[in-house]
């Protein structure tokens, strides 16, 4: 029986040491940039929680909302920890050295929408909720449009 939970954990650490050994070199050479990436897809997870209950045809849950917008705003300055000269790469273009003090002002742009619909999101209110959401996702879009390779 030891043996076998032996087995299974070995297991399970091998799976994992691949996991992250096998991911693209070329996408991911530092632990930043993984770290990054990851943070920007937990953005987009809340981002697409948060649409599909703020634009529901069914009846509007509030609580989640504020449950998602709370979590978005959690996640919202974590990848930006994660720009350093050291951490070029991923699928970050290299306008984000370049100019940095623009993507420092829609980094900054990003966070202060996030927050403004936190706050609607508090309220409860669904038109102040749906008012703040689109600037956050226009924001995602401008400094993809700029800074995110294709």
């Amino acid at each position: 029986m030891k043996f076998t939970y032996f087995v299974l954990i070995l297991a399970l650490g091998v799976t994992a040491c691949e996991r992250r050994t096998g991911q693209d070199p070329a996408l991911y050479p530092n632990e930043n940039i993984r770290d990054r990436q990851t943070a920007f897809k937990n953005i987009g997870g809340d981002m697409t929680l948060l649409s599909k209950a703020i634009n529901t045809s069914g009846a509007i849950d509030i609580n989640k909302i504020k449950q998602y917008a709370d979590d978005l705003s959690k996640h919202a300055k974590q990848p930006f920890d994660f720009f350093d000269e050291k951490d070029k790469g991923g699928k970050s273009r290299p306008e984000v050295w370049l100019q940095r003090p623009v993507f420092e002002m829609e980094r900054d742009k990003f966070i202060a929408a996030v927050e403004r619909f936190n706050a609607a999101a508090g309220s409860g209110e669904i038109e102040q909720i749906r008012a703040t959401f689109a600037p956050v996702g226009d924001s995602c879009k401008s400094c993809h449009d700029t800074f995110k390779m294709k």
